[in-house]
């Protein structure tokens, strides 16, 4: 059978070469229509790409890196994109509650923000067993790249972090050279991660965003129409629960018809859900008709670890934040205090903007 393959195959290329000059021109002109509707539709997919197409690792070559990445056993299948500009590795194990709580986040940033786009992740994972490790990356939906204790020797990981405390998970970006760009650890791994355009100092939409903005583009909010100002000025978060009858019965409400005078402008309001299921936040946006973004249960972790600390249970708090997460106003806990700082939004703003410019005016 090989044997008259080869030979069909010869007996074809001679047919090629010593075919009809009218087979060749026919040819010729089936192939520079092909080019010139291919042309026009590239010129037409250019025209329409988005600009995070550009984004995209897949023409680079492969980095010093990467490769080093790539020889790199895994518990899982699959190999790292040796091609990526940033790299971000990461400790984790399943035994430490913020490694448990942060990772539902921490997989949907790498799906959504890195696969593709010129960002890698890989785990070192420090569970006693493989089969640990394993049991817990298939639970959690994990897809990108895990090695063992026993291999992490062999990851690039350096170790120290300029003094800080550190705490797991924790994690370090480094670029395609082998260079640190940066350091993260414990709930703030996920915006370390959401920032790595920033850590790459590119002009793009994302390196220009703030840091709170940042962290909240990719949370989902219960409320479909509930899309969050990423260019609001000062940020209402207000960690609560729709099961705490103070915030059913009175403040949502109230806090609703303040909203409404807000919103689209240089103001925002989001609650930060807390310990409790995503049925029942849907069923609380609904019944009383909340006006604001109420963020998805699933992805607060981070934000209610990062922002409110000790907050737990179903206690409201509220934080007055700037656009970098800089804390403008005291915490607030009771409803009467909670919704006259939020009436007080236009003052706040006037005060950001004013603070804004007296730094421009000693900057030149």
């Amino acid at each position: 059978m090989k044997v008259t393959l080869i030979a069909a195959l010869s007996m074809g290329a001679w047919c090629l070469m010593a075919g009809a000059p009218a087979m060749a021109q026919t040819t010729a002109s089936r192939e520079a229509k092909v080019e010139k509707r291919t042309a026009k539709k590239d010129k037409k997919g250019a025209e329409h790409a988005p600009a995070a197409a550009e984004d995209t690792s897949a023409a680079a070559e492969e980095t010093e890196l990467g490769r080093r990445l790539g020889q790199i056993p895994l518990l899982m299948q699959g190999k790292p994109d040796t091609r990526a500009r940033v790299y971000f590795i990461y400790q984790s194990r399943s035994t430490c509650s913020i490694c448990v709580s942060v990772e539902p986040m921490i997989t949907r940033v790498y799906n959504t923000r890195f696969k593709g786009k010129g960002a890698e992740l890989m785990m070192v994972n420090l569970d006693q067993s493989d089969d640990a490790a394993r049991k817990w990356a298939k639970g959690a939906g994990m897809n990108f790249p895990i090695c063992s204790a026993k291999n992490g020797a062999m990851v690039p990981f350096p170790f120290a972090f300029d003094g800080q405390p550190v705490t797991l998970p924790c994690m370090v970006a480094l670029d395609a050279a082998g260079n640190k760009l940066g350091q993260a650890s414990g709930p703030k791994v996920v915006p370390f991660m959401q920032s790595w355009h920033k850590l790459l100092a590119e002009d793009s939409p994302e390196a220009k965003l703030p840091a709170l903005p940042l962290q909240l583009r990719d949370h989902e909010p219960v409320q479909p129409k509930g899309k969050i100002n990423t260019e609001a000025k000062v940020y209402f978060l207000l960690m609560a629960s729709p099961t705490d009858p103070e915030l059913t019965r009175e403040l949502a409400p109230a806090l609703s018809k303040v909203y409404k005078s807000m919103k689209g402008k240089k103001a925002e309001l989001v609650i930060v859900s807390s310990g409790f299921k995503a049925d029942s936040a849907t069923q609380w946006v609904k019944q009383d008709k909340i006006a604001f973004p109420v963020l998805h249960p699933r992805y607060t972790a981070d934000l209610s670890a990062n922002l409110f600390a000790s907050a737990g249970g179903t206690e409201m708090a509220l934080l007055v934040l700037d656009a970098e997460g800089n804390r403008l106003r005291e915490r607030a806990s009771s409803a009467e205090e909670i919704l006259r700082q939020v009436k007080d939004w236009k003052k706040i703003v006037r005060e950001v903007e004013a603070n804004e410019k007296k730094t421009a005016g000693k900057g030149e």
